[in-house]
């Protein structure tokens, strides 16, 4: 045995149901923010390249289908809303 004949008492600190549904809402912000933030910046690299060079696309070239992006921004945005009103939300949760 590694302790010997002593117990071992370990004292776990109690959780809330604030605290679980701030856990929730801080994962449920990072999957947002996460899923959405390449694909934000891969759409903000296109334009910052477009913008930079607009012959390096063609003169033929179809406008941007900016319904991707707005889909990414508000994805992202979600996210961060979520992360960062996590207290209010899940005191408010909580009382409910």
């Amino acid at each position: 045995m590694i302790v010997g004949q002593q117990e071992a008492t370990v004292n776990l600190p109690s959780l809330t149901l604030h605290d679980l549904y701030s856990f929730a809402l801080v994962f449920l912000g990072m999957y947002f923010l996460i899923s959405s933030l390449g694909n934000l910046l891969n759409w903000l690299f296109y334009l910052f390249r477009e913008s930079a060079a607009p012959e390096y696309f063609g003169e033929n070239r179809q406008p941007p289908d900016y319904y991707g992006l707005i889909n990414y921004l508000i994805t992202c945005a979600v996210g961060l809303i979520c992360i960062v009103k996590r207290n209010t939300w899940a005191e408010k949760l909580a009382r409910a």
